[in-house]
């Protein structure tokens, strides 16, 4: 069977992993903090996104000249 010979790879995989010592953390944010992080987010990315964008006008204007 396919799925459980997948599922025995994946046990191998896995097994083989931890034994080197990996691990594997989640970490669950409470509700009340998903609109500021996604904010904060979006404001990181407009942000560089912003710069890349004066940055790209610049040296283009920059090699023009």
């Amino acid at each position: 069977m396919p799925s459980q010979a997948a599922g025995a790879s994946l046990d191998v995989c896995f097994g083989r992993l931890a034994s080197e010592g990996y691990q594997q953390r989640v970490v669950v944010q409470p509700v009340s903090h998903f609109w500021p992080l996604q904010w904060a987010e979006t404001g990181l990315y407009a942000a560089v996104s912003a710069l890349l964008a004066g940055l790209a006008f610049w040296w283009t204007r920059r090699k023009l000249s």
